[in-house]
């Protein structure tokens, strides 16, 4: 015994003993930060806290709105706090304030999630902010995720404007490409063969992925 001891050392030493141990403590699973401390997080910068506030779920939706609405949150803060809100859903009203506010960068994050959720409740407001710069081009895309046939209209109309970007309208072609009830697909037939280079690319895009390509 005395001799294996010498020959091979204690326990403690044993590499398939330390081998084990060190599996074992990276396998362990991390502590899981309650909401509170969550929040605190988000507030502070960590953008790695909000993946974690999205698998807490509904129960998240009230920290978010406050790190939304209160003054001393960060901008950073407060466009984490609607992402989640979209990655959630379940709070349209809040995003709905969001995009009301002045800030841009704000505008653009609530009519991203805003399509993220989904709600038919979002369609009008969104149809509000096409025109504005900055937050036209992620408000089509919004549209086109919600499916509602009350966007194809104001849809084509950015498609014909030519003082806005071809981002925009690009955006605008792919929304009618996400609504894709009737109106909008004769709406991208028209511009698959009379638009300009980037409405016909972008609207033969849309068509082949609704099957309607001729």
């Amino acid at each position: 015994m005395k001799l294996l001891k010498k020959l091979f050392g204690s326990k403690q030493d044993d590499p398939t003993v330390l081998n084990r141990s060190s599996e074992q403590k990276r396998s362990a699973p991390a502590r899981s930060r309650g909401l509170d401390e969550l929040e605190d997080a988000l507030l502070r910068g960590d953008s790695t806290a909000r993946e974690e506030l999205v698998r807490i779920g509904p129960s998240a939706l009230s920290s978010m709105r406050r790190v939304l609405f209160q003054s001393g949150s960060s901008l950073e803060a407060r466009q984490q706090a609607i992402w989640v809100l979209g990655k959630i859903g379940g709070d349209t009203e809040a995003l709905l304030a969001a995009l009301e506010e002045n800030d841009w960068t704000i505008k653009y994050a609530a009519a991203e999630a805003l399509g993220n959720v989904r709600d038919p409740k979002a369609v009008q407001p969104l149809i509000g902010v096409l025109g504005e710069r900055g937050v036209g081009e992620v408000a089509a895309k919004a549209l086109g995720k919600i499916g509602d046939a009350r966007a194809v209209e104001p849809l084509i109309e950015i498609t014909k404007d030519a003082s806005k970007t071809s981002n925009v309208r690009a955006a605008a072609v792919e929304g009618l490409g996400g609504i894709g009830s009737a109106e909008a697909i004769i709406a991208l037939k028209e511009l698959a063969s009379s638009g300009d280079g980037l409405m016909k690319y972008e609207a033969a895009t849309a068509l082949k992925k609704l099957g309607q390509l001729e």
